[in-house]
């Protein structure tokens, strides 16, 4: 199934972007610098908090003219995942979207269409200390999704 996530970024933050910010962020990791991991990460931060799913990055990049299989693509979003680069954002019923683990934030996915808003991590601070007050639970990191209707789907 194919399909097209929306994500609009609320309280951005800034993301790497130089080439060099991004081949010293592999080499910090211990990866090969590869044109495919490089083109992966250049994409995503391009997108500024944009989640895409993997048939989206591949069409992108093939379409930038970077010589790229959709494996190549599978191969380097597990890598980049699996070390914490990258995040995934589930969807019911929808392709896991994928973007940039910059730094802690949540997320309010909408219901119908898909779409991913980014929340900036101090959107829901006040939430997360009235839950450690009333959990005695100390919170060292949150991931929060939120699911309901977007802008554009409320007005539909």
């Amino acid at each position: 199934m194919t399909s097209t996530s929306t994500t609009r970024a609320a309280g951005e933050s800034p993301r790497p972007g130089s080439e060099q910010q991004l081949r010293d962020m592999l080499r910090g990791y211990g990866l090969r610098r590869t044109a495919q991991r490089l083109a992966v990460l250049h994409l995503l931060t391009e997108e500024h908090g944009r989640h895409l799913i993997t048939a989206e990055i591949h069409e992108r990049l093939v379409d930038s003219g970077t010589d790229v299989d959709l494996a190549t693509v599978y191969r380097t979003i597990t890598t980049l995942l699996n070390l914490g680069i990258l995040h995934a954002t589930a969807h019911p019923e929808q392709a896991t979207s994928y973007g940039l683990a910059a730094e802690s934030h949540h997320h309010a996915v909408c219901t119908r269409c898909g779409s991913v808003t980014e929340l900036a991590p101090g959107a829901l601070q006040g939430t997360l200390e009235v839950a450690q007050r009333a959990t005695d639970f100390q919170v060292r990191d949150s991931v929060i999704t939120i699911h309901g209707l977007c802008v554009d789907c409320q007005a539909a």
